[in-house]
């Protein structure tokens, strides 16, 4: 074998070498940060998971809104949804076991704010935005404007609101009924919930969660 060819053959024998330590590092280290990945995951779910009995009880215990009265307090009010979803609902894992419900009223401006908690799986850092909604009577039921078509005295005259959100353990949903009026900053079920729900924020900053 000529000098020149047995150079060439060390130089690709040498390169194959390096190309496999090459292979063998990146796989080995996306496997470990796979490893790490799932790791933190569960830890934080496991974590996550003794959230929500401690924010149920803090809540009821000590989250208070000026001019509300919570009715529920420690009784049980579930509301039944169809079995066509995802089964009865009544065993662990279902929803009722993992949800608590609370009622606040105000007699001042005679708004309602129905809180529900539910205990999830998810490990976000902070909180997340999931759903907003609204339904204005005057706007959606009106014999004038876009949606005349659709009126009719037979549909309800209140406004509601839907804001919900996530964080580490929980999630959470709040609706406000008001009968069509303004308030000093818009309307007044979406006022009356956009500054509950910053209360409630507030709080679950307070206490951590």
């Amino acid at each position: 074998m000529s000098v020149k060819r047995s150079l060439i053959v060390c130089c690709v024998v040498v390169a194959a070498f390096f190309v496999g330590m090459f292979s063998n590092s990146v796989f080995m280290k996306e496997e470990a940060t796979s490893n790490a990945q799932e790791n933190r995951k569960v830890g934080d779910t496991g974590k996550a998971s003794g959230q929500y009995e401690n924010l149920i009880k803090e809540i009821g215990q000590n989250f208070k809104v000026d001019g509300y009265q919570e009715l529920i307090k420690d009784a049980d009010s579930i509301v039944l949804v169809p079995d066509s979803v995802a089964g009865p609902q009544y065993g662990d894992g279902g929803l009722y076991p993992r949800q608590k419900n609370l009622i606040y009223k105000n007699k001042s401006n005679g708004a309602v704010i129905l809180l529900s908690i539910s205990k999830t799986d998810n490990s976000v850092q902070g909180k997340q935005w999931s759903h907003s909604i609204g339904y204005n009577a005057k706007l959606y039921n009106s014999p004038e404007g876009d949606y005349k078509d659709a009126y009719d005295e037979i549909f309800p005259s209140t406004d509601v609101y839907l804001y919900s959100f996530e964080g580490a353990g929980y999630s959470i949903s709040l609706t406000s009924l008001a009968q069509p009026m303004m308030a000093e900053e818009g309307i007044l079920a979406l006022n009356q919930l956009a500054q509950f729900t910053d209360k409630l924020n507030a709080f679950l900053k307070e206490k951590h969660f």
